[in-house]
């Protein structure tokens, strides 16, 4: 009796997990019989029913035919096989024939920051401001990339910028001491301090 229930079970089992595929004459169906996967069946018998048809290509030595064996587009062929014969030929580059960073880049077919950087000396590169590096005016100037005038009216105790020569004013509040003393004409300061004595006499 034991027998007889082992053998049902396995026979179930193997009855079960048999794989059961349609009977038509079908890639979907022919692929499961042999235990294949639709793709691996239709690469062996490419001409069974339901496999993808493939693309009939032309035969001529053209860029038609040729991007169409290699299942690309002209454009991409081309991309992937520069300079093959039957890809357009690229328009002539037309540079202008100077010895200049913009000419020589051209010719080579390379921009011109590209050009100046292995070619640094050529006309028309922007040559890197070379400063010195003293606190002075004329060296922090530089690194800034303006002018000593420029720099100094910003930083006006900076050594090495003009200083106003010493001027010797007299000490009384009046308005030629406190003039000399701003270094402004007693005109000007007076207009701005009407009150002060000796602005009425100046006038």
């Amino acid at each position: 009796m034991l027998k007889l229930v082992v053998l049902f079970l396995f026979l179930t089992t193997f009855a079960t997990s048999e794989k059961v595929c349609c009977k038509a004459l079908t890639a979907q169906c022919l692929s499961c019989a042999a235990g294949k996967s639709v793709e691996d069946y239709c690469r062996q018998h490419p001409a069974a029913i339901g496999c993808p048809k493939q693309k009939a290509c032309c035969r001529a030595y053209n860029l038609k035919c040729l991007s169409c064996a290699s299942g690309v587009s002209e454009v991409e062929f081309c991309r992937k096989n520069p300079g093959h014969q039957v890809c357009p030929k690229p328009e002539p580059r037309v540079c202008c024939r100077a010895l200049t960073a913009e000419c020589m880049a051209c010719s080579e077919g390379v921009d011109v920051e590209k050009y100046c950087k292995s070619n640094p000396n050529t006309a028309g590169c922007q040559r890197p401001r070379i400063c010195c590096e003293a606190l002075t005016a004329q060296c922090l100037s530089c690194a800034s990339g303006e002018t000593i005038d420029s720099y100094c009216s910003k930083n006006p105790q900076t050594p090495g910028c003009p200083q106003p020569e010493n001027r010797i004013c007299c000490m009384a509040m009046t308005a030629s001491c406190l003039a000399c003393a701003q270094g402004v004409a007693v005109e000007d300061y007076c207009l701005k301090n009407p009150e002060t004595v000796g602005c009425n006499s100046s006038h």
